[in-house]
């Protein structure tokens, strides 16, 4: 046994009061305690002591289901979900009840029991002493337990089949709420419920009345409350629409619903929240806190009286010996006479700070202390012992302060006993109130308003100063009074002052401003019109001149304009000169359509003249083409052009150079010696191809860009070398590749002004991998048709930004 200040567990399962005035409690995780008043001690019994084991969720989530104590003997027995423990008070010792053992054993005995070994008879649901012993509620049945013996008998295991452990009332006689199987039902799953009647003394039963089982609520029907208002009369929970009051003298019961038939209940979702002393059952629905009296039938709906807020959920509730209820929210308390219809709320204002109430039915109890199970453990005190503060606050003014003066005793007096009359500066006024409250300072209210410049009572907790700054003159009155933790109101205390005008403000004053104001405006405006004047004749003259030189200026402009048109046309005249000579210089439309199978060329140069070019030559039965591109654009890369298509004839036709890489690193050598002398890398990029007499083979040598080969649908990147043809960092020799070409292979060679070209919808470079799709998707239309559409893809492609670069590309399709 631990002693600590609090009890073990957050969740209450069950408490009560012994003959000794300790209090006794059942937690959820914790075990069992007790509190004695006498010490201010709480001593902790845990579950392992006790052997209090829990089960699985469908048989009891806790490890303490009910608990029972004794005023006659010095035994507290706790049912749990593995059987019961019975704990004596004065040694100390605990003893196990393992009712599944003693059942195996009586099972060898008594064959017939072989029908509840289905069930778990360890789980112990209800309590009730008898003399000598106990009587235990499982959901096999109820069993008889003898202290003196430490037997348990199972003879009642036969009486009222399908008994539900949850309620039990009586002393020498138990009524219990079952239910057993109906035997027109086949199948075994219908439910019939009924009331028993359970002799503690012979251990004889006699079933007392069957329940209905359909309200037509359209709900599940489940009776699962079974609580003693009086000697005579219990209460029943059907559902949430309905509900059950049984007299046992009579053996009937009466049904209460909002729905039809009945109609006798004003409202739904209903839930027990406490049984008091008085035979008053008190009911929570979502509209409203219902008093029930069995007796004359009345319902009354006390929610009204309560002047709840739109978030307040009542938790629980509970009536004291005075008749007196202490309704529970989320975290206030209310007190409630229902003779006098007054409420009180205690929160954190008047030092109350349990909060975290637990949404738990409070059973009727004899205890004069108020016991409410909270989230944080169990709330319990002396209603008699609470005091409220009836008498009204004063007030008073402790300081006034005008600007940075503090008033004196006689002024601040004077000020509030009649108006004062402030000067216009006097207007930045501090007021520091208080009031005569020496408890429970941190629950007083403070109201205050500035009657001249506030609508409406500001109300503030912590704050008893108030500061106006920058006021306007005029009439003003000062309120403010207090409001205590239990609504009790002060006296208003009023301060009245006037502060007056400036002397700039006043009517003498402005009027001298007007005067004064309209004989500058009347100075001034003389004064403009005569600069008005002057200005005029100025400007008349100044424009004269400036037009004489505007005449002059547009002749000179109109005179250059003519000389820049006339340059320009014969600078575009000698390019468009120069680009017939290149065009010359380019493989003619015959050659190719002679040498070469289907084809087309797409050729766009940026300006009018181009770096890219495509030569082609036919040396014995080898045809070559080259598809290049030269190092710039515009009339530089065209003189480049120019000087790699010398370079290339140079190489096939005038040296007979059959190899294409060797072709290119002569082209390479001439173009270094005659360009890098100062150190320039001019060249070009570009393939040499080399067909043999029927176009199946070809031999070619790259430098820098990838021809593309589509075969049978599929793309195949042909190799190339990564060195320009000119001056870079290595001279190594450029590699021939060989490649057998078949029926329909489509080939494909390009320069990078066609991949490189800015556009897209997010202004982006076209990349060779997006062109090589493109072309994929085209490849099986005839070379004619996939002109057109390269000139249309590019266009939807570059949109409106300008052309970058010349564009090459010359595609061949093998027959």
């Amino acid at each position: 046994m631990e002693n600590q200040s609090s009890i073990s567990g957050n969740i209450i399962r069950d408490f009560e009061k012994d003959r000794f005035g300790n209090i006794w409690v059942a937690t959820k995780s914790g075990g069992l305690d007790v509190y004695c008043p006498s010490e201010g001690q709480v001593k902790i019994i845990s579950n392992a002591y006790l052997q209090a084991d829990k089960m699985h969720y469908a048989q009891g989530q806790f490890a303490i289901n009910c608990m029972l104590v004794s005023n006659t003997n010095p035994n507290i027995i706790v049912g749990h979900g593995n059987g019961a423990s019975l704990y004596n008070t004065q040694t100390s010792e605990v003893t196990r009840i393992e009712i599944r053992q003693h059942f195996l054993e009586a099972l060898k005995k008594n064959p017939a029991l072989e029908k509840h070994n289905h069930n778990n008879p360890n789980f112990v649901g209800v309590l009730h002493e008898i003399p000598g012993g106990y009587v235990l509620g499982t959901y096999c049945g109820t069993v008889k337990y003898t202290i003196a013996t430490g037997k348990v008998d199972f003879a009642t295991m036969e009486l009222l089949e399908g008994f539900y452990p949850a309620a039990y009332h009586g002393e020498k006689e138990i009524l219990l709420l079952g239910s057993k199987k109906n035997k027109v039902d086949l199948d075994h799953t219908d439910m019939i419920s009924y009331i028993g009647k359970l002799n503690t003394t012979t251990l004889t039963d006699e079933p007392l009345l069957y329940l209905p089982t359909d309200i037509r609520t359209g709900e599940e029907d489940n009776y699962t409350v079974f609580e003693e208002i009086d000697s005579s009369n219990y209460y029943l929970r059907f559902n949430e629409n309905s509900f059950l009051i049984y007299n046992s003298v009579d053996n009937t019961f009466d049904t209460y619903s909002f729905l039809p038939p009945y109609q006798n209940f004003p409202d739904s979702t209903i839930r027990l929240l406490h049984i008091d002393n008085f035979g008053i059952v008190w009911l929570r629905t979502t509209n409203g806190i219902y008093a029930f009296d069995y007796k004359t039938k009345e319902i009354f709906d006390i929610q009204q009286n309560l002047d709840l807020n739109q978030d307040d959920v009542v938790r629980c509730l509970a009536r004291d010996q005075q008749g007196i209820l202490w309704i529970a929210l989320n975290a206030d308390l209310i007190r409630y006479n229902p003779s006098t219809k007054e409420s009180f709320r205690f929160n954190r204002r008047h030092g109350f700070d349990a909060g975290g109430f637990s949404d738990r039915f409070i059973r009727k109890h004899n205890l004069e202390e108020v016991v409410i199970p909270a989230n944080y453990g169990l709330l319990m005190f002396d209603p008699k012992r609470i005091v409220y503060h009836t008498s009204s606050p004063q007030m008073y003014i402790s300081e006034i302060v005008i600007g940075k003066d503090t008033l004196s005793q006689d002024r601040e007096t004077d000020f509030t006993r009649q108006r004062q009359i402030l000067k216009h500066h006097e207007n930045f006024i501090t007021i520091e109130f208080a009031a005569d409250l020496l408890y429970a300072t941190s629950g007083k209210t403070y109201e205050y308003r500035l009657i001249g410049l506030d609508s409406s009572w500001i109300r503030t907790t912590g704050q008893n100063k108030v500061s106006y700054t920058n006021l306007q003159s005029g009439e003003y009155e000062f309120q403010v009074r207090c409001i205590d933790g239990y609504m009790n109101t002060s006296n208003t205390l009023s301060l009245q002052f006037f502060i007056d005008k400036a002397f700039w403000l006043k009517w003498w004053f402005i009027l001298l401003e007007i005067v004064v104001g309209l004989a500058l405006i009347f100075i001034y405006i003389k004064w403009r019109e005569k600069n008005l004047r002057n200005a005029k004749v100025y400007l008349e003259n100044a424009v004269e001149i400036r037009t004489h030189e505007v005449t002059e200026k547009v002749i000179e402009i109109e005179n250059q304009k003519e000389i820049i048109e006339l340059k320009n046309k014969e600078l575009t005249d000698s390019i468009n000169y120069a680009k017939g000579i290149q065009n010359s210089l380019l493989a003619n439309k015959d050659l190719l359509n002679a040498n070469l199978p289907e084809h087309c060329i797409l050729y766009k140069p940026k300006d009018i003249v181009s770096g890219d070019f495509y030569w082609a030559a036919k040396v014995n039965s080898a045809f070559y083409l080259g598809v290049c591109d030269s190092t710039g654009h515009g009339v530089p890369g065209a003189f480049m052009s120019l000087l790699n298509i010398r370079y290339l004839y140079e190489a096939v036709v005038e040296k007979k150079i059959d190899a294409p890489n060797i072709a290119l690193d002569y082209v390479r050598m001439r173009l270094i010696e005659n360009l890098a002398v100062d150190g320039a890398k001019d060249g070009m990029d570009g393939t040499l191809i080399k067909f043999d007499s029927d176009a199946r083979k070809i031999v070619y040598a790259s430098a820098q860009n990838r021809p593309v080969l589509i075969r049978n649908g599929e793309v195949i990147n042909l190799p190339a070398d990564k060195m320009p043809i000119g001056a870079g960092y290595t001279l190594a020799p450029f590699q021939p590749n060989q490649i057998d070409l078949q029926k329909d292979d489509v080939l494909y060679f390009f320069t990078d002004g066609y991949p490189d070209q800015f556009g897209g919808p997010k202004g982006r470079k076209l990349k060779q991998i997006n062109l090589v799709q493109f072309l994929k998707s085209i490849h099986h239309l005839p070379m004619k048709e996939q002109l057109p559409l390269m000139e249309q893809h590019l266009a939807h492609w570059k949109g409106d930004i300008e052309q970058l670069d010349d564009i090459l590309l010359f595609g061949i399709r093998i027959k």
